[in-house]
C-alpha cells in the first residue's frame, strides 16, 4: 500500500495548530528549520522549540508536554541520521487529545518525512493528518498599505450585498484609511481595532504601514476566531515585508496569500 494511501486512510485531527521544525547542526551549534506551521505562528513555534531544544537533542526520540501561552503544547520528536525532526501540536487546555490518535499522526509525518528527498515537501502530507477549524462570518479581507495601496482582497461573491462590491470596497477602504491613520502614526504595532457599520462591523489590525480589515456580518461577530486575525498579519510580514517597503503597483506575488486566509477562513 502507498504511503499516500495510508494518508488518505488516516482521520485528520483537528487542532488548534500545529508546526514541522527540523534541528540539524551546522559547525559547533544546532539550528532549526520550520518546514510547516499552522494555527501557532513562527514566533510562538520558534519560542516554543528554543525552550525543549536541548532535551530533544539529548534525548534523541520521544514525547514532551508543556503549557505555553495558555495552549497544551506536545511534542514528538525523531532522530534520522543527524537531524531531528520535530512535531509540534498546540490546542486548548481543557481539550483531551487520544494519545493514540497523535503518535500515529506524528509516526505518519516521520514517515512521510523518510521517504521525501526535500523535507519541505512535508506540507502536503501535514495538511491532510492536522486541519484547524476554519472561522466563519467574514465577508471580506482587505490588505491595504496607509497610502491607500491595495494589496491583496478576497470577498465573499456569494453575498447578495456584496453584487456591487466593487463601489462598496472603495467606500471601505475610505472609511479604514481614515480611521487607520490615527493608529499608524503611534507606532508600528497596535491592537486589534472595531469599526461599526451597522449590520456590518470591520476588525482592523495594522502593523508597519499595512492595514488588515475584516468585514464581518454583525450577528456572526461572536464566533469570528481574532487570532487568526492576528496570525495572518504576522505570516503576511513574514512573507512579504521586503516588498510591500517598495510599492511598484504589482501585486501579482500576493494572490499567493490566499492559500493561507482560506487555511483559517471561510469566505
Amino acid at each position: 500500500m502507498s504511503s499516500e494511501n495510508c494518508l488518505d486512510m488516516v482521520s485528520p485531527l483537528i487542532l488548534t495548530g500545529m508546526g514541522i521544525i527540523q534541528i540539524y547542526k551546522e559547525k559547533s551549534s544546532f539550528k532549526t528549520k520550520i518546514h510547516h506551521e499552522i494555527g501557532i505562528g513562527y514566533s510562538l513555534l520558534e519560542k516554543i522549540v528554543d525552550m525543549h531544544k536541548e532535551k530533544i537533542i539529548n534525548k534523541k526520540t520521544g514525547v514532551l508536554i508543556d503549557l505555553v501561552c495558555d495552549f497544551s503544547v506536545y511534542i514528538h520528536f525523531f532522530k534520522k541520521s543527524n537531524n531531528f525532526f520535530v512535531f509540534v501540536y498546540l490546542d486548548k487546555p481543557e481539550k483531551i487529545i487520544a494519545y493514540s490518535k497523535l503518535q500515529k499522526i506524528s509516526q505518519e509525518l516521520f514517515n512521510c518525512i523518510s521517504k521525501l528527498k526535500d523535507p519541505s515537501e512535508i506540507k502536503e502530507c501535514a495538511n491532510k493528518l492536522v486541519v484547524v477549524p476554519k472561522s466563519e462570518g467574514v465577508l471580506a479581507i482587505l490588505i491595504i498599505a496607509s497610502s491607500g495601496h491595495t494589496f491583496f482582497t478576497k470577498i465573499n461573491k456569494e453575498k447578495s450585498s456584496f453584487a456591487q462590491y466593487e463601489i462598496q470596497i472603495s467606500g471601505f477602504i475610505s472609511a479604514i484609511l481614515t480611521f487607520a491613520r490615527e493608529l499608524i502614526g503611534k507606532g508600528p504595532d497596535t491592537q486589534l481595532r472595531e469599526i461599526d457599520f451597522g449590520n456590518r462591523h470591520f476588525y482592523i489590525n495594522s502593523i508597519n504601514n499595512l492595514i488588515f480589515a475584516y468585514l464581518v456580518d454583525e450577528d456572526k461577530k461572536s464566533i469570528i476566531n481574532k487570532r487568526y486575525m492576528q496570525l495572518i498579519t504576522l505570516e503576511f510580514q513574514r512573507r512579504y515585508n521586503k516588498y510591500v517597503e517598495k510599492l511598484n503597483g504589482d501585486i501579482s506575488r500576493y494572490y499567493s496569500f490566499e492559500e493561507v486566509i482560506d487555511h483559517y477562513f471561510i469566505i
